[in-house]
């Protein structure tokens, strides 16, 4: 009985736990896109395209090696290529050959492409780490979004909530006879206001979290949550960094961008060498192994058949013999074995290539590098101006939302002291309802004031941490 019990309770509790709904945290959701991405994934798809761009390029030194067999089937007069006669009728002929070629020189061009390409593979491996952290970026972005919208909603049911207790002692207070009915109808239509902005606010933030599902996309669940990062707003950043300068400084020498273009700017001037090999001749070894069989071939052999009498001696009748024996020659077939042994035979060769003139296209490929060169270099100059650009926009926003945090902070326990207190008076009927609105509203404006404050300079502190080649989530 315990031990059905006990395997009951374990039931019942790991039901609970896989009830439970995960609880989103900023490294699964960055993690989940990255994942998920197509652009990564395309980007992807360029490393595994430069891998074998650059492992070709190496198999380049090597020599290559083809076999071919071949049967070639001829009627009438032709000429047989084992023996090279002429013969008619119908002729079967069997080609079997082994080759093999390697470049001894080719103006360096194997050696820059191998260099080029191996540029290339590192430009596109720094692009793909650029666009995850671009992800990265973006999905922290709809992340803080997320979360200001639901300390928004916290705000304004905050704000419902005293209304609506404002409402209950107000409406005691008329009735009392302390306050006119008048009180009572604005307390009520300041309640249908809270209670709008409430609903408002919900919205915001069922939208934001539509929008941090889809930028990663999740298809849209209904119990999606979210975590709150544990971020702390402190300065260290800024005492490392003093200046965006230095900030600039140091991002320049590590960011993926920046190194991507400059590879990028390396293989393009590798890719003018690679095109001035055409200038210079080529030398290249051969060799080969070939052997052949013919049907009409044969194997001829010569038989004796002794001497030959070739008269009689005159009056004894004697036969005179020939001197010189005599001879038959008959072709016997000739076996494919045997032949392809006796037809076996082995070439080698060097051929040099001297370019002399054709039709300038050595000349205007090195004319079209040298212009991609210059691009790439353009690219990489443009890089950097835009990363400095960014990394002081930044800077100065991180700053300022800073600066506008702390005075917010200040301003928001001003407006809470103030607030309480007319709060208590106007439990006493001392205040007006138009005077505990206003009080309200600033208080709550300096709030959203905070919020903003807060989650600006989160996001431009994590995107400084991008630009130093840190990890976003982290």
């Amino acid at each position: 009985m315990k031990v059905a019990s006990t395997f009951f309770l374990l039931l019942v509790l790991s039901a609970s736990i896989r009830a439970q709904p995960k609880i989103w945290t900023l490294d699964d959701c960055i993690d989940y896109a990255l994942k998920n991405n197509l652009n990564v994934q395309q980007i992807q798809l360029n490393v595994n395209r430069s891998f074998n761009q650059l492992q070709q390029s190496r198999m380049e030194r090597l020599p290559n090696l083809n076999a071919s067999a071949s049967n070639f089937f001829n009627r009438g007069r032709t000429v047989d290529p084992t023996t090279y006669n002429f013969l008619s009728g119908t002729l079967s002929t069997n080609n079997i050959s082994l080759n093999s070629s390697v470049s001894v020189f080719n103006g360096f061009r194997i050696r820059n492409s191998i260099i080029q390409n191996n540029y290339n593979l590192k430009a596109d491996e720094l692009e793909l780490e650029n666009t995850r952290q671009n992800v990265a970026i973006t999905i922290t972005g709809f992340y803080l979004d997320a979360l200001m919208a639901k300390e928004q909603v916290h705000i304004m049911q905050r704000r419902f909530d005293v209304v609506r207790q404002q409402l209950g002692y107000t409406r005691k207070l008329v009735e009392a006879g302390s306050l006119p009915e008048g009180e009572l109808l604005n307390v009520q239509a300041q309640l249908a206001q809270a209670d709008f902005d409430r609903v408002s606010a919900e919205n915001q933030y069922e939208l934001a979290m539509l929008n941090l599902q889809a930028a990663m996309l999740l298809e849209p669940e209904a119990g999606f949550q979210i975590s709150e990062p544990s971020d702390e707003l402190s300065g260290e950043i800024f005492q490392r960094y003093p200046s965006a300068e230095a900030l600039v400084n140091e991002a320049i020498k590590q960011h993926p961008s920046v190194k991507s273009a400059e590879y990028r700017m390396l293989g393009a001037q590798s890719g003018v060498d690679v095109a001035r090999a055409g200038r210079y001749p080529s030398l290249r070894l051969s060799g080969s192994l070939n052997t052949s069989s013919s049907s009409q071939r044969q194997r001829f052999e010569v038989i004796p058949l002794g001497f030959d009498t070739i008269g009689q001696v005159a009056g004894s009748g004697d036969p005179v013999i020939s001197q010189r024996p005599s001879f038959e020659v008959q072709g016997r077939p000739y076996p494919l074995a045997d032949q392809f042994k006796d037809n076996f035979n082995q070439a080698i060769s060097l051929q040099l290539s001297i370019p002399i003139f054709n039709n300038y296209r050595t000349k205007n490929a090195i004319t079209m590098a040298e212009i991609n060169w210059r691009s790439a270099e353009l690219n990489m100059e443009q890089q950097r101006i835009t990363l400095r650009n960014n990394i002081y926009q930044y800077y100065t926003g991180a700053l300022a939302a800073r600066k506008r945090y702390d005075a917010a902070v200040r301003n928001v326990e001003a407006s809470r002291r103030s607030f309480e207190y007319t709060e208590k008076r106007a439990r006493e009927g001392m205040v007006r309802a138009v005077d505990f609105q206003r009080l309200q509203a600033d208080l709550q404006t300096a709030e959203n004031n905070l919020l903003q404050a807060k989650y600006q300079y989160l996001m431009s502190i994590r995107i400084l941490k991008y630009y130093l080649g840190r990890s976003i989530n982290r």
